[in-house]
């Protein structure tokens, strides 16, 4: 596939899980574009009109590839994003990451 679009697969996967959800990027408490690549991060902050130094992104730290060498940033990422939702006191959050091959995942959480 074309590494382009394989890299830029999250933004649609995105704005479909805040559309499903009704909500925006607004509403974002927590914002976790992990990426294995920096590229990526970049140009979501661009589509989604925020900038890369936003206090809601990646508010506990992250770093490029955590968990990728073992399969497991989803999991890091997600369990990283819901321990700061509610030690935090915040409402909502978003993960976006490539699954490769051109697939985008992004999932909303709401804490409750």
């Amino acid at each position: 596939g074309d590494p382009v679009i394989m890299l830029l697969a999250p933004i649609p996967a995105m704005k479909r899980a805040l559309h499903r959800a009704d909500l925006t990027i607004e509403d974002m408490d927590v914002i976790e574009p992990n990426e294995a690549f920096a590229s990526p991060c970049l140009a979501f902050a661009k589509d989604f009109g925020y900038e890369f130094d936003d206090p809601r992104v990646n508010p506990t730290g992250g770093a490029i590839a955590l968990g990728h060498p073992i399969g497991a940033s989803g999991v890091i990422y997600f369990g990283e994003m819901v321990h700061y939702l509610k030690n935090a006191n915040k409402k909502y959050g978003v993960q976006l990451m490539c699954g490769g091959y051109g697939v985008g995942i992004a999932t909303c959480v709401e804490a409750l």
